[in-house]
């Protein structure tokens, strides 16, 4: 039995042995004050909600009183509040406006949140957020990702989709307070749906008609007793025609075919206790890519057929030499139980929970030749425990918790590169790569909020965490690997290293094959959090936030060696450091009908980790330093019942502040005489993925007919110019850009049914959202973009 099983099966006891405990003391303390037997499942979400004027429907929208402006409950600080008592810069998004707007992953809610990055291209997900974020394979995630409490903090989690979604909250800046190491950016809080106390169907379907998409997201919710009560819900989506004609495979790229099941169960034996249990299945299956050539060779004997940035790409790796058509997939599993009990002490709540992922790619450059694959595997096993006390001493707030994670990640693969391929008379040979690392982390923290006064808090906490972390890498000779799938094994590939193909290795990829054995890391970080937060009347709240946050070190996936060797400290990067300030407000004005929140910020980075693919590698460092600021800013306004208007604007400064030594773009490269390494020096560069300038406007105005509930929507997201490129590049600059949809609903009242028409894009506007300079073909440019138009038809029931 490995130690993650048994810490999985120990914790595992411990948790229902606790569940067990707090369900005998809850009846037995129900016994001794003689309540009456009664029926109390899932109490109604009034009483779930926090003590607001108002009550929270089921999507989790709070109806203000007089039919003021409204207000969505969020769980931001691991307890229901509403988001403008929040003291965090926050959007937060409900799963019906979500599935209005065909968010179906989290690559969609860029359109939302006008802050946020989240590119596929490339293969390997880069996620930003005010600015900065992480980039490949080697790093846990600055912008982390939680769902119902658990931490999906790879990259490799990236492209799981989102189905049944009670609520989605974006976090700006550091989180690491009550989300741990690894959220220096900022976190995505993603909160699924839990069975509620009466029979419910739900059923949404829709087709998108330009691209062949279909999805379906549908769910039940089941009451078995008056106690206990399930929900399943499912997911499928099918997107079978692409946004690009693959014209050396004449197919239509990308496209995607991924499906989700879910099932929860809530027991409430006692007014006092909550068990609930969830277990889900994802598989997403991604084929083709969105990357195409904009650039032709200066290379004479490498010339590109096709360098037009149009509806056209090349991708020849599904024939001979690698018979590995391109792809991108992941299988994902989790099982999940929270206890929460309601004590003489404040209420204890505990996550426990296991994460099981696989996932496998082969990605090509998309030149049209059969030069270069890039192959991956990645398992990913995930055990996590955390308990929190919650409770309050007269004026004084506390929260104490601890959390323990034991990862295993295991990733492996090769770059296969084809010379011949490129008109270069060498034989093709294969760079293996290999990191097995092993992660235990080990947290305490503490919260406390002291009310000075009716109108002034100042909060104050801590969170201490240990971190040890065991690597192996490897980098060795390979033949060239064939007919890669989701299926093979690392033992499949591993077993063909061959020592003799090494100086053919090093005269192409350079570095010193390797095996490194035993880099251990051991890390301690304390993080401090400080906030002031006063209230000069019920509709105005101003808050200051001081943080200060860290993200683990590791070592580098792809590290080559030098020329010289392989010590194994080059093959390391260190923690990175962030420390933020925030100011903000947020309040109601206008009878209640219109509701503002401002705020501005700074954090600065040290110790910035970044990667970049260069050449046939990728490039791994930690930067000196690095800032954002900036402002953003949000208003809701009803100025009738019907009417709505929500509008977000943001600026933004994000800049590298020492940065020597990066990646030089195309026309740096071409410029380096032959036998030099080119580099440039990007301190005072913006980062990438990042406008100055962004945000929102949405409007939306509902009215009957008879039956009938009819709502048009008009949404629009602007940015200013931006650069795609991890290196500053200016092929990769997209200019500025709104995109505009629309979305017309008819509501069926007394049968629950709901149509709507939605056009996304309609001005067809193609973007870009990755750029890369491509393998082996001097001067040439790889981009991918985003697909345009869609038009489409949605039908939803509820019942």
């Amino acid at each position: 039995m490995t130690d993650l099983q048994t810490v999985s099966r120990t914790s595992a006891l411990m948790t229902a042995s606790l569940a067990a405990m707090a369900w005998s003391a809850s009846a037995n303390a129900q016994t001794a004050t003689s309540s009456p037997a009664a029926p109390h499942f899932a109490a109604t979400a009034a009483e779930n909600q926090p003590a607001v004027q108002g009550r929270a429907d089921a999507s989790g929208a709070v109806q203000a009183p007089s039919g003021g402006a409204g207000d969505i409950v969020v769980t931001a600080r691991k307890r229901q509040e509403l988001a403008r008592d929040v003291p965090i810069s926050i959007l937060a998004v409900s799963g019906d406006k979500l599935a209005e707007r065909n968010v179906l992953r989290l690559t969609d809610l860029v359109t939302v949140a006008p802050n946020f990055t989240l590119s596929l291209g490339g293969g390997q997900p880069a996620t930003y957020l005010r600015g900065f974020g992480t980039y490949g394979t080697t790093f846990a995630q600055s912008v982390g990702k939680f769902v119902d409490n658990v931490s999906y903090g790879r990259d490799i989690h990236s492209r799981l989709p989102l189905f049944d979604i009670q609520r989605v909250e974006v976090l700006n800046g550091p989180q690491v307070l009550l989300y741990g190491n690894s959220t220096t950016a900022g976190a995505i809080n993603i909160t699924t749906k839990t069975p509620g106390d009466k029979f419910s169907v739900d059923a949404l379907v829709s087709h998108e008609f330009n691209f062949h998409e279909t999805t379906i997201d549908a769910s039940v919710t089941v009451p078995v007793t008056e106690t206990l009560s399930i929900r399943g819900a499912l997911f499928y989506q099918d997107l079978n025609k692409g946004w690009l004609h693959n014209t050396s495979t004449n197919q239509d790229d990308p496209r995607f075919r991924n499906r989700g099941y879910r099932g929860t169960a809530l027991f409430k034996p006692t007014p006092n206790l909550e068990i609930k249990v969830k277990g889900e299945f994802t598989s997403v299956r991604d084929r083709g890519s969105n990357g195409q050539q904009i650039r032709q060779s200066t290379n004479p004997n490498r010339q590109l057929t096709d360098v037009t940035f149009d509806d056209n790409r090349q991708a020849a790796i599904a024939g001979a030499p690698f018979f590995a058509p391109e792809f991108y997939g992941v299988n994902n599993t989790v099982v999940q139980g929270d206890i929460d009990w309601k004590t003489g002490l404040g209420t204890l709540h505990s996550t426990t929970a296991y994460l099981d992922t696989h996932q496998s790619s082969a990605q090509s450059s998309s030149s049209g030749r059969p030069d270069i694959a890039i192959l991956q595997r990645t398992d990913y096993k995930q055990f996590s425990q955390e308990l929190r006390l919650t409770g309050d001493l007269g004026r004084v707030d506390y929260l104490i918790g601890g959390y323990y994670e034991h990862n295993d990640y295991n990733v492996f693969g090769a770059i296969d590169l084809n010379p011949p391929g490129v008109n270069i008379p060498l034989p093709g040979v294969g760079r293996y790569l290999e990191l097995v690392q092993k992660n235990r982390s080990y947290s305490s923290f503490g919260d406390l909020t002291w009310h000075i006064t009716n109108k002034l808090n100042v909060e104050i906490g801590a969170r201490y965490t240990k971190l040890n972390q065991s690597n192996d890498q490897t980098s060795d000779a390979v033949p060239l690997i064939t007919n890669f799938s989701f299926s093979t094994r690392k033992s499949q590939i591993k077993s063909t290293i061959d020592p003799a193909l090494r100086p053919l290795l090093v005269s192409l990829f350079g570095g010193t094959p390797h095996e490194l054995y035993g880099i251990d890391r051991n890390e301690s970080h304390l993080q401090p959090q400080a906030i002031i937060q006063y209230r000069p009347n019920r509709d105005l709240m101003l808050y200051a936030k001081f943080v200060q946050g860290d993200k683990q070190g590791g070592v580098d996936f792809s590290y080559n060696g030098t020329a010289t060797g392989a010590p194994a400290n080059r093959a390391t990067f260190a923690p990175e450091g962030a420390r933020s300030f925030e100011i903000g407000l947020k309040g109601v004005t206008a009878n209640r009908a219109l509701e503002y929140s401002l705020d501005l910020f700074q954090t600065r980075f040290k110790d910035l980790q970044l990667s970049a693919f260069q050449g046939t590698t990728v490039f791994v460092t930690n930067v000196g330093k690095a800032v954002t600021r900036g402002v953003e800013a949000e208003v809701i306004y009803r100025p009738v019942s019907r009417l709505t208007i929500d509008a977000t604007g943001n600026y933004l400064d994000a800049e590298y502040r020492d940065f020597p030594g990066a990646p030089c773009t195309v026309a740096q490269t071409l410029a380096t005489p032959a036998g030099q390494i080119c580099s440039q020096n990007l301190s005072g560069a913006p980062t990438p993925f990042q406008s100055k300038w962004s945000g929102t406007l949405n409007i939306s105005y509902g009215y009957t007919a008879g039956n009938f509930e009819i709502t048009p929507t008009v949404s629009v997201l602007g940015r200013s110019s931006y650069n795609v490129s991890t290196n500053n590049d200016p092929l990769a600059r997209q200019s500025a850009l709104a995109l505009i949809d629309l979305n017309l609903a008819v509501l069926h009242t007394p049968s629950g049914v709901r149509a709507s028409i939605f056009a996304k894009n309609i001005t067809n506007k193609k973007y870009l959202e990755y750029g890369v300079a491509t393998s082996l073909i001097p001067g040439a440019f790889t981009v991918y973009s985003s697909r345009g138009a869609t038009v489409g038809l949605q039908l939803g029931w509820h019942f």
